[in-house]
């Protein structure tokens, strides 16, 4: 078996950094850089507050199973799926299931999950993989297996154990394309930049320096001189110690002060830029500067309808697609059905009133039935006679019937 794909990384595919830090680099999509893109959000803050607002607005949203019955939509509270939607795995909750789900995807553009084979009607999990340890053998239709490293072997798995999501790569039919992909120049900036300020005031915020003499020093004394500077004058705790210089030495600044570059626009912008390929408004990560909003309340919301539902929706229905058969009996097929439900978050309260308003004037105005429009809130059908009539309030009648007149026709 072909084990290359998973060596060590070469040092030409990443850029590296003091005590082991990871910088993203540019290149092509491989296994040591889809590594870097699941470190992206370690190495950049607003990497990790972008995902980590998306993942905490998502886990905020339940899920309910429902079943099919004719026209009628009964949520079902005592089921194997129901149970499933509580506790995936032995060792993975709903919640956990879902955070892994949106920061595999978000930081490389795939998410994988395996079934362990069994009777989901009666028992079974699921297991998230790491999309870093997930191969894709292409076949003459499209996908042949996937190859799952883990635990020191690869575990071999027909297409149809996993389930891929992936975001669109308009060059790749098999991968999806990461988000950070198009942002890595950007974090890369912004990490050196860190990198070059923690370094300059590890040196006490001193740029480099070079001492000039008008004679020649010996080796011993040039090595002595930088072990001097380096105990003394370098590091903040030296701050403010004075250099003292003998002979004729001169000191000549080699490098900007710290005034003469200032990284802060660089970061705003960085951080703005991040903001927007994830559909977060940089005012939620406290940029005040930069409002797209009126008020805190409508950036919550965007933040559900712009960045954090459109990825649930497209879980949904690849878990109605993929999952949810393996928990219906014969006489269900076809009826169960996972869906989440917004009607009680509060940044959508606003939606939810205004969707009342225009039910309860719908029905008022007999445009449609109080059956109709429980159904559209999401009740259930009513039992009483009439609920599925259409009725207007009794005041209204015909204008003829008032004037006395009526329109002949012609």
């Amino acid at each position: 078996m072909n084990l290359k794909f998973w060596k060590k990384q070469e040092k030409k595919d990443i850029v590296q950094y003091k005590d082991g830090m990871y910088y993203l680099g540019t290149g092509t999509i491989s296994a040591p850089k889809m590594t870097n893109y699941l470190k992206a959000s370690m190495i950049n803050e607003a990497v990790y507050g972008c995902i980590g607002l998306i993942t905490m607005a998502a886990i905020e949203v339940p899920w309910h199973v429902f079943r099919q019955e004719g026209k009628d939509i009964i949520e079902i509270t005592d089921h194997a799926l129901v149970r499933f939607t509580k506790r995936p795995s032995k060792t993975l909750s709903w919640s956990t299931f879902i955070e892994e789900y949106l920061n595999y995807l978000l930081l490389s553009g795939n998410f994988y999950s395996r079934k362990i084979i069994g009777s989901f009607r009666t028992y079974g999990e699921i297991e998230n993989m790491r999309p870093d340890k997930v191969t894709i053998q292409p076949g003459p239709l499209g996908v042949q297996r996937y190859d799952y490293y883990s635990q020191g072997k690869i575990h071999q798995l027909d297409p149809d154990e996993v389930l891929h999501i992936k975001l669109f790569n308009p060059a790749d039919e098999l991968l999806g394309l990461s988000p950070i992909s198009s942002i890595a120049g950007q974090i890369d900036i912004a990490s050196f930049s860190q990198a070059w300020m923690l370094a300059l005031l590890e040196k006490g915020a001193m740029p480099a320096v070079a001492l000039s003499t008008p004679g020649t020093l010996e080796p011993e004394q040039r090595e002595f001189l930088k072990e001097q500077v380096k105990e003394n004058v370098l590091g903040y705790e030296n701050v403010m110690n004075p250099l003292i210089l003998e002979g004729g030495m001169e000191p000549k600044k080699l490098a900007f002060s710290p005034d003469d570059i200032n990284f802060m626009p660089l970061t705003k912008s960085t951080l703005r830029k991040i903001c927007s390929v994830f559909n977060v408004a940089s005012e939620l990560l406290g940029d005040a500067e930069n409002k797209t909003y009126s008020n805190i309340k409508e950036a919550h919301k965007g933040l559900y309808t712009k960045a954090t539902l459109p990825h649930l929706k497209t879980l949904k229905d690849a878990l109605n697609i993929w999952l949810v058969p393996e928990f219906e009996e014969e006489s269900e097929k076809g009826k169960l059905f996972l869906d989440y439900d917004t009607s009680d978050l509060e940044a959508l309260s606003e939606d939810k009133d205004a969707q009342w308003k225009r039910v309860n004037e719908s029905v008022d105005k007999g445009v449609i039935s109080r059956n109709e429009g429980r159904k559209i809130i999401k009740f259930e059908k009513a039992k009483e006679k009439g609920a599925d009539k259409l009725t207007v309030p009794a005041t209204i009648v015909p204008l003829d019937d008032v004037t006395g007149d009526s329109i002949e026709e012609e």
